[in-house]
């Protein structure tokens, strides 16, 4: 059982995906604690990718506006401390 309280874990989430996770490389796994690589799946995108779990080639974020892409990336690498995005 989890034993931290809920804001200790949402800051290691937001940690982890400003600071550990490489959005260019990989994609976001809702079935599994495991990384993938976008190349493993063939899933060729330079959004960001959030596995569909009923349609595992396809991204959840497939729909997301380049704009909202863009600003997301600008967001995230103004991060101090992140080198890349």
């Amino acid at each position: 059982t989890n034993t931290e309280g809920l804001a200790s874990l949402w800051l290691k989430l937001l940690a982890f995906y400003s600071f550990d996770f490489g959005f260019k490389k990989n994609f976001i796994s809702i079935r599994s604690l495991d990384r993938f690589s976008k190349s493993d799946v063939k899933m060729y995108t330079k959004k960001i990718a959030i596995e569909d779990p009923f349609l595992l080639k396809q991204s959840l974020s497939r729909d997301l506006l380049t704009q909202t892409n863009k600003h997301i990336v600008y967001v995230a690498a103004a991060v101090p401390g992140k080198s890349s995005f």
